[in-house]
């Protein structure tokens, strides 16, 4: 706590001074010490203070500044509270509660608070603990053998098309990322608009009392039938895991623990991290696995110039949950696909390899498929018939094409004509036939 008001203090230009924490034994009644334009404010924090305190306070009321600030999180014992009415402490020291704390932090910085507020949520909590999950299993799979997922890929169970955990997955995954696109859009409305603190805060308390709804209606379910999915059917799992670890639907799941956890001091992460024992548990995917994956998330400096500052950390916050339930939604979706329609091979090619690495040579395939794939080959005449391994090339390189250029068909992007997938060697390209532009 007193590392977030001092935090506070100093985005609205204080210079702080942690007593506290740098000279315990001489802080006269005072854990922080803030100034501006020469103006000294005191402050001491307690959790619940008792009897035992009186002697801090005692020294706070005591203490040379302008002003003097106790802070209780909790409510005092009554012993304390009577001395808290005593006439000379009174008049010298103002007394807030953890919400008093709150709207005071809120005026020195609205985006932190807000940010915070979200961020401590039990929401929050029940996204985090179902991205830890999930980032174990992306842990496990990468460390997995070739032959061992030939083996993941021969023991699927088909039968998680008959448990209603599954559906209830989908339903409360869609659920869930339909919710957060609809709070996207709504704020998308707010922007450049200028909103009082006051309201600033009424609407967060509004966003509040939303996620709560959700977290009872939807993550409260949507936790339970995640974990049971993982106990029940893993190694279906790690057969998704193993087969789209390099998709964006990971990357958003990372970028979401990462950027939850830099609003989180360093104690609050320790006891999280007993939550799930991860080497990944806060650091998400290494980058060297993702170099060629777009990072969209990179829009803090723009929120922060668009919105009101408390409007803005409730929009940072929305955005980064967005990332979780799109990517988890994504997951899940992948889960039903690895058993429907005879699973992946006639949809995702891009298990083979690390899409930053290089080609150096025959990576794993899973298994032989006989599914027609749903769309026509790109660009694909009778001079170019493939073999079933440069197949799986084409499609590797198309899904990457997809991923890094955002496009949605194969226009050039230099001439804008219509881009073919040719032969490389032992590779696959895409090739504008008209300009010199080329993808591998």
């Amino acid at each position: 706590m007193q590392e977030i008001i001092i935090r506070c203090f100093e985005s609205a230009g204080y210079t702080t001074k942690n007593i506290h924490k740098s000279d315990p034994a001489g802080e006269k009644g005072v854990d922080i010490l803030v100034e501006l334009d020469g103006r000294k404010t005191a402050i001491a924090v307690k959790i619940k203070p008792r009897g035992v305190d009186r002697a801090q306070l005692q020294d706070l009321s005591e203490y040379p500044s302008e002003h003097r600030v106790y802070v209780h999180l909790s409510t005092p014992t009554h012993e304390f509270i009577r001395y808290m009415q005593r006439k000379d402490i009174k008049s010298n020291v103002q007394f807030w509660s953890s919400e008093d704390l709150g709207l005071h932090l809120f005026d020195l910085d609205p985006f932190l608070m807000s940010e915070l507020s979200l961020s401590y949520s039990e929401f929050c909590f029940r996204c985090i603990s179902i991205a830890l999950n999930l980032i174990q299993l992306w842990d496990e799979a990468a460390k997995l053998e070739e032959q061992e997922h030939d083996t993941l890929a021969n023991s699927v169970d088909s039968s998680i098309l008959k448990t209603h955990t599954l559906w209830e997955a989908k339903d409360h995954s869609a659920a869930l990322n339909k919710s957060m696109w609809t709070l996207k859009v709504l704020f998308e409305h707010l922007r450049d608009l200028e909103f009082t603190n006051e309201q600033q805060i009424a609407i967060l308390r509004a966003i509040q009392d939303v996620l709560t709804d959700s977290c009872k209606i939807i993550l409260d379910r949507l936790e339970w039938v995640v974990t049971d999915l993982i106990k029940r059917f893993k190694p279906n799992l790690l057969r998704v895991v193993s087969s789209t670890r390099y998709r964006t639907s990971w990357k958003y799941i990372s970028e979401f623990l990462k950027n939850m956890s830099a609003f989180f001091p360093k104690r609050v992460l320790e006891s999280l991290s007993e939550l799930r024992d991860s080497k990944l548990l806060w650091k998400g995917m290494k980058d060297d696995y993702l170099d060629e994956i777009i990072d969209f998330t990179g829009r803090l400096d723009d929120i922060r110039s668009s919105f009101s500052p408390g409007l803005a950390g409730i929009k940072f916050f929305i955005g980064q949950i967005s990332l979780f339930s799109w990517g988890l939604e994504e997951i899940i979706n992948d889960l039903y696909l690895s058993v429907a329609d005879r699973g992946f091979d006639g949809y995702f090619r891009d298990w083979m390899n690390d899409p930053a690495g290089t080609w150096d040579g025959p990576a794993f395939r899973g298994l032989p498929s006989n599914v027609t794939l749903p769309h026509e080959r790109l660009g694909r005449n009778a001079s170019h018939i493939l073999n079933p391994d440069m197949l799986i090339l084409e499609e590797t390189v198309k899904t990457r094409w997809h991923l890094i250029t955002g496009s949605k068909d194969y226009t050039c992007p230099e001439c804008g004509s219509k881009l073919m997938t040719i032969p490389d060697g032992g590779r696959i390209k895409i090739k504008c036939m008209k300009c010199e532009y080329e993808f591998r």
